[in-house]
């Protein structure tokens, strides 16, 4: 039986590093800058964004924070943002994610508690950065937000005698270099690369702008991603993803993957994934 968006109400991760992940890379909180007494105060907003596709998993992230805060969706941008700003929905995520954070965008969160200290009165304890990864679900939510999983299955060339198609697996995480502080995020993804046998790299894009680049792409280090994600689930539409990353992987340690069943099944997992899926199934989202 399909599920209404209005069903769907969980997540089978530790919610609350799994949401420290995911808002350290696409989430940031706006603090109001008052520079005259003329000005209206405004309460600071905590925001998550992600791409409209994702809009039953945002809705159950909403449902999760016992529902503060509203949903907009940025047309041309093709996001929809979460923003939480009354002081109730602030202090829930406060209490959620500190202590779970992990990379300097900590910095930022320390802003959050001391407005509401300094503006309500309170005496929130500021609590330090974790660098555990592999015992909670900060790192799938981190993937939620800055993972992207690729299936490779190219032709062989004859123009340099490759008789044999290429393929392979691998997940990537790309973030900037600095934080909106000016500290560099290379010691939180050395920590992921060192943890999951992975490769750390500088990559550089079409705008000339250099990011950090963590690649899971050695067969050790795909399987312990696998073991690692298979306890701490993804949730949003990368799931899906990651069920086919899976399949193929799956059929290259069978070593399958040469054979031309398992090339036509590598090909089809790759055809229906990430910008070519066409079919969405939350079911994933517990009852």
């Amino acid at each position: 039986m399909k599920k209404d968006i209005k069903d769907l109400k969980g997540f089978n991760c530790d919610f609350n590093s799994y949401l420290a992940g995911v808002w350290e890379g696409d989430g940031h909180i706006d603090i109001q800058i008052i520079t005259s007494p003329l000005i209206k105060k405004y309460n600071p907003r905590f925001c998550i964004t992600t791409h409209e596709k994702n809009k039953p998993w945002l809705m159950v992230i909403k449902s999760e924070l016992n529902n503060y805060g509203f949903i907009r969706y940025k047309k041309k941008q093709h996001a929809l943002v979460l923003t939480i700003s009354n002081i109730e929905g602030l202090l829930l995520i406060i209490n959620k994610l500190n202590g779970n954070l992990k990379t300097p965008k900590i910095d930022k969160f320390y802003d959050l508690i001391d407005w509401l200290n300094i503006n309500k009165n309170l005496n929130i304890e500021k609590l330090p950065i974790d660098y555990n990864l592999k015992d909670n679900s900060w790192l799938t939510g981190f993937i939620e937000a800055d993972g992207s999983f690729y299936i490779r299955c190219s032709e062989p060339n004859l123009l340099s005698n490759r008789k044999k198609p290429r393929i392979s697996v691998r997940l990537t995480i790309e973030q900037r270099m600095l934080s909106p502080s000016g500290k560099s995020y290379e010691l939180i993804l050395k920590e992921i690369a060192k943890e999951f046998n992975a490769s750390l790299t500088i990559v550089t894009k079409v705008n000339n702008k250099q990011y950090y680049c963590v690649s899971f792409s050695s067969q050790n280090s795909t399987i312990i991603l696998k073991k690692y994600l298979d306890i701490h689930c993804l949730s949003s539409v990368k799931y899906l993803d990651y069920l086919n990353w899976v399949d193929a992987l799956n059929i290259i340690i069978n070593k399958n993957h040469l054979e031309p069943t398992g090339i036509n099944a590598i090909k089809h997992l790759k055809g229906c994934m990430n910008n070519s899926r066409r079919y969405f199934n939350w079911d994933h989202l517990k009852l």
